[in-house]
C-alpha cells in the first residue's frame, strides 16, 4: 500500500478515535471542538514531517510541508478565535464593566456548548442586577411600591432588599398614621444600630406621652407632669409652661 495512503488512513483513524472519546466523555461542547482542532493540527504536522523524512529536506519539500501545515493550522486558529477566544473575551469585558457598577451590559453570545450556557447565565445575572438597580432607583426617589422577587432562599442580595423594602414600607405606614393623629402606632427597631427605627420608636413614645398628658389636662387633672426632651423641644417646653400656668390658676382659685 502506498505510504501516503497509509498515513492518511492513520490520521483519519486517530482523529476518529480522539473525537469519539471526547464525544463519549463530554457529549457536546468546547472539548469536542478543541479535540478536532488538535487532531487537525497534529495530522498536518505529522504529514509534513513524513514528507520531509521520506523525500528529504529541500526547498521544494520544505515548501510542500509548509503548504500542508499552514492552511489547517490557520483555519484551526481562526475557529478557536471565533468560537472560544472572542466570546470569552466579551464576557470578561462585560464582567469587568459590571465590577465597576455598569450593569447596562448586553451579551449576544449564543451556542449549544459551555460558553453558550455561561453566556445565558451571564444574561440572567445582568437582568437580575438591572432589576435590583431599578428598584434601588425607585427607592431613592421615595417610591416604596417597588416589588423585589428574590431568586431563591440563598439570594442574599434579593432577600436583604426585600426586607429593606418591607421595613421602609412599615415606617412609611407608621408615618402616615402619625400624620393623621393616630399615636397608637407601634414600631419595632430592627437592632440597636437601627437609627431610623429607634428614633421613630422614641418619637412615637414621646407623642404618646404628650397625648396622655393632654387627656389628663382635658379631664381637669393639673397634677400631670411633662418632661421636655431638650431646650429645643418646643412642644414639651410649651406643655410645661401651660401646665405650670394651669397649676397656678388652680392654686389661686383655691385661695
Amino acid at each position: 500500500m502506498n505510504a501516503y495512503v497509509l498515513l492518511a488512513l492513520l490520521c483519519i483513524a486517530g482523529s476518529t478515535l480522539t473525537m469519539s472519546a471526547m464525544y463519549l466523555i463530554y457529549h457536546r461542547g468546547i472539548a469536542i471542538r478543541l479535540a478536532a482542532l488538535v487532531s487537525v493540527c497534529m495530522c498536518a504536522v505529522g504529514i509534513a514531517a513524513f514528507i520531509l523524512g521520506k523525500e528529504g529536506i529541500s526547498l521544494v519539500t520544505a515548501g510542500i510541508g509548509m503548504a500542508v501545515i499552514a492552511p489547517p493550522v490557520i483555519v484551526a486558529l481562526a475557529m478557536m478565535s471565533r468560537q472560544i477566544i472572542t466570546p470569552t473575551k466579551l464576557m470578561a469585558e462585560a464582567a469587568a464593566r459590571i465590577a465597576t457598577g455598569d450593569v447596562e451590559q448586553h451579551l449576544e453570545i449564543k451556542g449549544n456548548d459551555e460558553l453558550g450556557d455561561m453566556a445565558a447565565a451571564f444574561r440572567r445575572m445582568i437582568a437580575y442586577l438591572q432589576g435590583m438597580a431599578d428598584s434601588a432607583d425607585r427607592l431613592a426617589q421615595g417610591d416604596l411600591a417597588a416589588e423585589i422577587n428574590s431568586q431563591s432562599d440563598k439570594d442574599r442580595l434579593g432577600n436583604a432588599f426585600a426586607r429593606m423594602v418591607a421595613y421602609q414600607q412599615a415606617m412609611a405606614g407608621a408615618a402616615d398614621q402619625l400624620a393623621q393623629g393616630d399615636v397608637t402606632v407601634h414600631t419595632t427597631p430592627q437592632s440597636e444600630k437601627d437609627r431610623l427605627g429607634n428614633a421613630f420608636h422614641q418619637m412615637v413614645g414621646y407623642l404618646q406621652d404628650m397625648a396622655a398628658a393632654a387627656d389628663r389636662l382635658a379631664q381637669g387633672d393639673v397634677t400631670t407632669n411633662v418632661v421636655s426632651q431638650s431646650e429645643k423641644d418646643m412642644l414639651g417646653n410649651t406643655f410645661q409652661r401651660m401646665i405650670a400656668y394651669q397649676q397656678g390658676m388652680a392654686q389661686a382659685a383655691e385661695r
